[in-house]
């Protein structure tokens, strides 16, 4: 919003510049309601492209002046929309349903405390089997939102990208092991749901960035399977009032992607940010080491001198 200077964004009642899907601002239903996610919803009808953007904004974003700059691209932050966005709340959302419908525990008398230590466990167990990185950090109900009746349950900000991208591989590979022959419908869903996340994620991960017709065809689908089964989930949970699977403004650009990715044919990892993340981090651990009162002064001239030490090495 901030670097597009955009009218309309998550915390508006229009939640989109590029369509007319809105927030509603009460229980009743809308058509133009952003929470669905058909491939066509209504305001499918309203999307605009580059020239139409161009034509009607009031203040055109500054990346037009860059050469290749499409609008359409905006919404390609994978990172932040998926990682930090919709999966912050699928991850444990998942793990609730399994465990109110019976799935996943020991006995009738585990707490909430225990179930979520036992998952932490056998994440990390699993994920070292597969040779993936998983720090050793324990679920418990503080950074997992709510995992009662109170609000949404969702991941803690001290999880980042990189662990959140793990969790989600392992969810579709717990789900998928668990309810391999079951005929429940909301099993069969959370299975469709935590699958076509990570199918989509490893589709990304393993193409090119330029992508075949057939590479966006199938991670458009599955973002759509996504999306869609994580709808009927929340409409299932909303009526059983259990807190779970809520759906965010960051769904409907996630569908924008999905749209995009069949035109552009540009892969949406293009525009992944981990290396600038990165950097920040290291400026972080350099002011954090300077003094509250020069900070701004140190921070610069401590990482001057560690990047001329990299360059020497380097030479």
């Amino acid at each position: 919003m901030q670097c597009h200077l955009l009218d309309n964004y998550y915390r508006c009642k229009k939640v989109c510049d590029r369509c007319g899907a809105i927030q509603p601002m009460d229980s009743r239903p809308h058509p133009m309601t952003y929470k669905n996610t058909a491939k066509d919803a209504p305001y499918a009808r309203t999307c605009k492209d580059h020239d139409a953007y161009m034509a009607a904004a009031r203040h055109p974003t500054p990346w037009c002046a860059v050469e290749g700059f499409q609008f359409e691209t905006i919404s390609f932050d994978t990172m932040h929309l998926i990682y930090l966005g919709i999966a912050k709340n699928h991850v444990p959302s998942c793990l609730k349903i399994l465990k109110l419908w019976g799935f996943y525990y020991e006995s009738s008398d585990e707490t909430n405390e225990k179930f979520l230590k036992r998952v932490s466990i056998e994440m990390k167990q699993d994920c070292k089997e597969h040779r993936l990185y998983l720090p050793k950090r324990v679920l418990t109900l503080a950074n997992c939102g709510s995992f009662g009746t109170e609000d949404y349950c969702e991941l803690g900000s001290r999880f980042k990208a990189a662990h959140i991208r793990v969790m989600v591989w392992w969810v579709a590979f717990k789900v998928r092991q668990l309810t391999n022959n079951t005929e429940d419908q909301v099993l069969r869903l959370l299975a469709a749901c935590s699958y076509s996340l990570a199918q989509a994620q490893d589709l990304m991960d393993s193409a090119g960035l330029i992508l075949s017709p057939h590479e966006a065809a199938e991670i458009s689908r599955m973002l759509r399977v996504h999306l869609r089964s994580t709808e009927f989930l929340a409409s299932i949970c909303w009526e059983n009032s259990i807190m779970a699977f809520k759906m965010r403004p960051k769904h409907h650009y996630v569908w924008h992607i999905a749209n995009d990715v069949l035109t552009s044919r540009l892969n949406p990892r293009l525009h992944h940010v981990w290396s600038d993340e990165k950097f920040l981090g290291c400026i972080k651990k350099v002011a954090c080491r300077c003094h509250g009162s020069s900070v701004q002064k140190r921070a610069i001239e401590r990482y001057l001198v560690a990047l001329s030490g990299y360059l020497a090495k380097m030479a």
